[in-house]
């Protein structure tokens, strides 16, 4: 008679185990890569919102004659025209001759201080991102009023 060809229950169980092990290591390499990326965008996505609104308040507060803070960080420029930054819901808004412009989404928190004697403006503000992740960050950003107050 011939020999039967095949594999035995042990080497097939053996094969499995080790299939198993493998597709074990896989997944958890896979969902780590997932996690890691999503927390990064998370991460990335806050810093951008703060920077942007940073970035606006280094191009407003300086050029500003006058400023009142609060809630509501209201300027006063020196051609008379107002530019106001105000937080609505989770949206930070400029606000400027009618038109607005959201400059940051997530925003959970924004106060606003004017120093008269340094002529310095503080933002405190902080960005929550919720998502898989929840990444919240807080900054607080000084600008100087550049402008004399006796200025036309």
């Amino acid at each position: 008679m011939k020999a039967q060809r095949g594999l035995t229950l042990v080497e097939m169980m053996v094969v499995i185990a080790i299939t198993g092990i493998i597709v074990t290591f896989l997944g958890a390499a896979i969902y780590q890569m997932t996690s890691v990326s999503s927390y990064g965008f998370a991460q990335l996505t806050t810093i951008h919102e703060l920077e942007t609104i940073a970035r606006w308040l280094n191009m407003d507060v300086p050029s500003a004659r006058e400023a009142q803070g609060g809630a509501t960080l209201t300027l006063t420029m020196t051609d008379n025209t107002t530019v106001i930054y105000t937080l609505s819901g989770t949206k930070m808004l400029r606000l400027t001759g009618g038109s607005s412009l959201v400059l940051g989404r997530n925003i959970t928190d924004a106060r606003f201080t004017y120093n008269s004697g340094t002529r310095t403006v503080t933002a405190q503000i902080t960005a929550s991102y919720t998502g898989r992740h929840v990444v919240s960050r807080d900054a607080t950003y000084q600008v100087h009023l550049r402008v004399d107050e006796a200025a036309p």
